[in-house]
């Protein structure tokens, strides 16, 4: 073949793998911090999920450690953390030592030479202090270099970070957790997700971005139960004979995984039920019927896993993690804009809202207003035709001398004090008659205050008292008359008042 082609052809791609750099080192929608700084068309495979489900177990066996080795490194990788405590606190990156030392490699350039199994464990306790202690600590790799015996001779070219899990970091590590997630995720071209077979449901429930959606990406990602034989349903089959292959165990799984999903996928490449470490010893060991029959069914899919990582076609899972990058980049992108029109949508009926209360108030007031103005008319109309009683002397000399006349004819004490009495009377009957209309009107009118209106009660005008009815002289007669009408003026003098006041603006309202 010509030369230049193939060169050509080798390296068609290239184009493509630059887009996709640029495109990455400016993907800030998915709020993803990236940088790489070398970039390189190896594959990387993440491995994600909570603790205590086998994932270190499951990263070591895929880079070639050996069987009987597993449990013990594995206690060492958990830097003195008890089970059922997370222990990978940051990411984590297992290599091949050249020696029989572990070697420990931070981001900060700190490096542990030639350690034991019990020194890289304590390095790896006082890791997690730092983490916690720091808070942001780098996002970086953690090295851990496994001393080469123990691998097996088969060489493995695969390259995992082993990611620290949400679900089960504590609260002084999530913000860490969530960047080192944020960080890896996108720059992965497969992603295994690891969890107890038991909770199968646990697939269907994440919550973070670039893995939430996983089955629409089945080529990116791999579905990993571990524990697989411990489900009793599954047992029963394989003693029934219903599980007698791999395809088998696998075709189970993933038919319950879509009943789960309420989807119809094709799983038969995508999920790997397995047992493996120490649940798969203690099943060598207390059962070996169900082990002698599972044994070669567990060991074909674990090396097909391994020949699944091994062989994929890092080309095509490079642009397809892209695409899924872009799908849910736009879908975020969406999803901010629903947002947004969302609160511009409640901002505008609040509004709206606001604003018919508003003008609901505002005819509401111009009513009242309208109500208050009529009423105030009626009342000074009212007020108005309201005649308060003259209090002008000369008046009240004219209304007395109007019921007390001076006479020569009768000059009698009989008839000043007759006189005193009808003037008294005469003037309590018009009073009390004006003070009734007054309350009758009010009420019809709604006007308060008037309900309580009554004159005060006065002592009568003094009588002239006199043994003898006549007047023998004129001089007598002159006093005693112009005393009862000195009597009689304060008397409507005060009555004239004590009316007034009643009537008045403070007493009407």
């Amino acid at each position: 073949m010509n030369p230049t082609f193939t060169k050509f052809h080798q390296n068609r791609l290239e184009w493509a793998f630059q887009a996709k750099k640029e495109f990455i080192d400016h993907f800030v929608r998915l709020d993803v911090e990236i940088s790489e700084s070398t970039y390189s068309k190896e594959l990387l495979i993440s491995v994600y999920g909570p603790t205590q489900v086998g994932k270190t177990t499951v990263i070591l066996y895929l880079l070639g450690i050996k069987q009987d080795k597993l449990e013990q490194l594995s206690t060492w990788l958990r830097g003195r953390r008890k089970l059922g405590e997370s222990s990978t606190v940051t990411v984590m990156r297992y290599e091949r030592s050249q020696d029989e030392y572990f070697h420990l490699r931070l981001p900060n350039h700190y490096e542990r030479v030639g350690l034991t199994g019990e020194q890289l464990e304590a390095e790896l306790h006082s890791l997690r202090f730092n983490v916690e202690q720091e808070g942001a600590y780098s996002v970086e790799p953690v090295t851990v270099e496994i001393p080469f015996y123990f691998f097996e001779e088969r060489d493995v070219h695969i390259n995992i970070v082993d990611l620290p899990g949400i679900e089960s970091a504590e609260l002084k590590e999530v913000e860490h957790v969530k960047q080192c997630i944020k960080h890896w995720l996108p720059l992965s071209e497969v992603c295994l997700l690891v969890d107890d077979a038991t909770q199968l449901t646990a697939f269907t429930q994440y919550t973070l971005k670039g893995i939430k959606n996983w089955y629409e990406q089945l080529s990116n990602f791999r579905v990993i139960p571990t524990r697989a034989l411990s489900l009793d349903n599954i047992r029963r089959k394989i003693q029934n004979g219903l599980i007698v292959s791999a395809d088998d165990l696998i075709a189970d799984y993933a038919k319950v995984l879509n009943r789960v999903l309420k989807m119809d996928l094709d799983l038969s490449k995508t999920i790997y039920p397995i047992d493996l470490g120490n649940s798969w010893n203690v099943i060598r060991e207390k059962e070996p019927f169900l082990y002698e029959k599972m044994k070669y069914i567990i060991a074909e899919i674990l090396e097909n896993l391994q020949e699944d990582l091994e062989n994929v076609e890092v080309n095509e899972l490079s642009f397809n993690r892209l695409m899924g990058l872009y799908k849910e980049a736009e879908e975020a992108s969406k999803q901010e804009l629903e947002q947004q029109q969302d609160k511009i949508d409640k901002y505008k009926k609040f509004i709206e809202r606001q604003t018919f209360m508003f003008e609901q108030e505002q005819e509401a007031d111009v009513q009242q207003y309208e109500h208050i103005r009529k009423e105030l008319d009626l009342y000074q109309d009212f007020m108005n035709r309201i005649r308060f009683q003259d209090v002008n002397p000369d008046a009240i000399m004219h209304r007395i001398h109007q019921n007390i006349r001076y006479t020569d004819s009768d000059r009698k004490a009989s008839a000043i004090n007759e006189a005193a009495s009808k003037l008294q009377l005469g003037l309590e009957k018009e009073l009390d008659a004006k003070l009734r209309a007054i309350k009758q009107e009010a009420s019809i009118l709604k006007i308060s205050g008037t309900h309580q209106l009554e004159l005060p009660y006065l002592y009568p005008i003094p009588k002239v008292e006199k043994m003898f009815d006549a007047f023998r002289f004129e001089k007598t007669y002159k006093k005693a008359f112009y005393e009862t009408t000195d009597y009689a003026f304060d008397w409507v003098n005060v009555m004239y008042q004590n009316f007034n006041h009643l009537i008045s603006p403070s007493i009407i309202k």
